[in-house]
């Protein structure tokens, strides 16, 4: 089975940026990036776009949610909620086949403190 990916940069949702984008949540993560012609960029994912569940599930901290969109079906049609502009907001995203070589270009010109791309 190929590894899947959304196209994204990951940030740990501090209490900090929860506070500066006006929300309250414990529990998600934030999209620092979302890459062009990717996954998340047709699903409709936005920059500052904070994660909260993934497939029916909560989404916790980015490196759990890394493994697992790592381990789900490349091609299969996730649900996910995301938090914007302090609303829940549901979208369908499918999952594409995780690519190296856009993975390994993006990784190398990541900004510090980032995770690296899922």
């Amino acid at each position: 089975m190929a590894r899947a990916w959304l196209g994204v940069q990951l940030a740990d949702l501090t209490p900090e940026i929860a506070e500066g984008f006006g929300i309250k949540a414990d529990n998600g993560v934030v999209i620092s990036a979302v890459l062009k012609d990717q996954p998340a960029a047709r699903a409709g994912l936005q920059r500052n776009d904070v994660i909260v569940e993934f497939d029916g599930q909560p989404v916790t901290d980015p490196q759990k949610f890394r493994l697992r969109v790592a381990d789900t079906a490349a091609g299969r049609r996730v649900p996910i909620t995301v938090l914007r502009d302090g609303k829940r907001v549901s979208l369908t995203v499918t999952l594409g086949p995780r690519d190296q070589n856009v993975v390994d270009s993006n990784n190398a010109r990541r900004t510090p403190g980032f995770r690296p791309t899922t």
